[in-house]
């Protein structure tokens, strides 16, 4: 399949040889995932016109696979798919996998046992453990923006090339209840199900949190994953100069430190692309949009995150579900400035990227620019973890 070719159902007309080029991918994820199950489930669902030509291109496609196969995508990305499989997901999901240094295996799965404290005693109390699986990216280069024949392009996509000096970790999906919850208790939970009439379910992505909240939060649970002091990627706030407000003026980020964080935008847009150059991480034709995300015209509100199709790296909900929040000050891009250092160095809002359950499908684009105040607190806007992962330790901790 071609470079930024639109990765598509099986199910939605396609001529034959799409189809069988589309099948053939699918079968390569199922084969390396290695389960026989997976494979005979993909089998199955192929219509038996298609079955001959298919079975005649698989022959010579398992043989390449079983010649140098280093690496299988994430089992649940496949077994996603399928209803039935929803208990074996969950156990790929929280089976604690360690990062790959060779860089072999692009992505791993971190276990975090995280305890609350008690204000007023000072204490540490419960111990949930929450999950987080990340598909790591190399350092490169790429085109940001969006060229000016793009439909609905937005005069602040200008095209200009960014180099990533350092590879980056990206979270599969963005920050849940769940995972929110054991940071900071039901509060926010509670309040947000009680203000819009409505349950909020605990893999639902976290909203109405501000990008101080944020950032809190990629520090506490830098703290609770057990790095060390130094791999913060933010300094204590108590140390930085203060606005009338008493938040930090500014909050730098320490991209080579090792502790979780807020994704540049450049990351984010390059992760979101995946090698892709087009509209969407899928391709340009935005009737396609409802197979990947939830966006104005499939849904009323926030759902369950990694519901619908990933990207082609693995990444889901980077079109709508809510806007990730990102590190960087919103501002003019600089084309002189073709290394990522985390954006201009103070702008009126804070950037934040994908759209979300409420945005039609323009704002959803993978080029798509928008910011909001770091204090306000949007209920269309959650945020997706990133690191820079180090090849001095395992960052898969398992909690003994």
């Amino acid at each position: 399949m071609a470079p930024g070719e639109p990765v598509v159902s099986t199910e939605l007309g396609l001529d034959a040889a799409n189809r069988i080029d589309r099948l053939c991918d699918e079968f390569e994820q199922a084969f390396k995932a290695g389960g026989k199950p997976e494979i005979e489930a993909f089998l199955g669902r192929i219509e038996e016109r298609h079955r001959p030509a298919l079975l005649r291109d698989l022959v010579g496609l398992e043989a390449e696979l079983r010649a140098g196969v280093n690496d299988r995508p994430r089992v649940a990305e496949y077994l996603q798919r399928f209803p039935d499989h929803k208990s074996d997901v969950e156990k790929v999901d929280h089976t604690p996998i360690p990062f790959d240094e060779t860089g072999q295996r692009e992505w791993f799965v971190l276990e975090v046992n995280a305890k609350q404290q008690e204000w007023i005693l000072g204490l540490l109390s419960g111990g949930e453990k929450i999950h987080f699986t990340f598909i790591v990216f190399p350092a490169d280069e790429f085109t940001m923006g969006s060229p000016e024949g793009e439909s609905d392009r937005q005069t602040d996509e200008v095209l200009h090339r960014v180099k990533l000096p350092r590879s980056v970790a990206m979270c599969d999906r963005e920050v849940t209840w769940r995972q929110w919850t054991a940071f900071e208790g039901r509060g926010f939970l509670e309040a947000y199900s009680k203000q819009f009439n409505r349950t909020l379910a605990a893999d639902e992505p976290v909203f109405g949190v501000n990008w101080y909240e944020a950032v809190g939060y990629c520090r506490w649970l830098t703290l609770q994953a057990r790095m060390a002091s130094t791999d913060q990627c933010y300094d204590e706030p108590e140390s930085l100069p203060k606005d009338g407000e008493g938040n930090p003026k500014d909050w730098p980020v320490h991209l080579e430190r090792h502790g979780f964080r807020l994704p540049t935008e450049a990351e984010w847009e390059y992760s979101c692309r995946s090698g892709t150059s087009t509209s969407f991480s899928f391709g340009n034709d935005r009737r396609l949009l409802e197979h990947y995300g939830w966006f104005e015209d499939n849904s009323k509100w926030s759902r369950g995150v990694g519901q619908p199709r990933p990207n082609l790296r693995g990444l889901f909900d980077v079109h709508g579900n809510v806007f990730e929040t990102c590190h960087d000050w919103y501002g003019e891009y600089d084309p002189d400035d073709s290394e990522d250092v985390g954006g201009v160095s103070r702008g009126l809002g804070r950037v934040r990227r994908g759209g979300s359950w409420y945005s039609d499908a323009a704002r959803c684009r993978s080029a798509l620019r928008d910011a909001h105040l770091p204090m306000s607190s949007p209920t269309g806007s959650g945020f997706r973890l990133a690191l820079s992962p180090s090849g001095d330790r395992p960052e898969a901790v398992r909690d003994k």
